[in-house]
């Protein structure tokens, strides 16, 4: 896979965790102290501009009750 492909991915996942935290009808701050994270991390998560681990995946996945791939 190229790196654009990738990125592309990246960028379309994060948009995906953004607008599926809208929908849960949380803010953002909400949203980073249900994942433990500082605002900004959260904040950059939604930009993609943060490595998602598995372990950050699945507990996204459980905050907001949607599967991430």
């Amino acid at each position: 896979m190229s790196k654009n492909s990738d990125e592309s991915r990246k960028i379309e996942l994060a948009d995906r965790i953004s607008r599926a935290r809208e929908d849960a009808g949380l803010s953002i701050e909400d949203f980073a102290k249900e994942l433990k994270l500082s605002v900004s991390n959260t904040v950059s998560l939604e930009r993609g501009q943060m490595v998602l681990t598995d372990s950050l995946l699945k507990r996204i996945s459980e905050v907001l009750n949607t599967k991430f791939e």
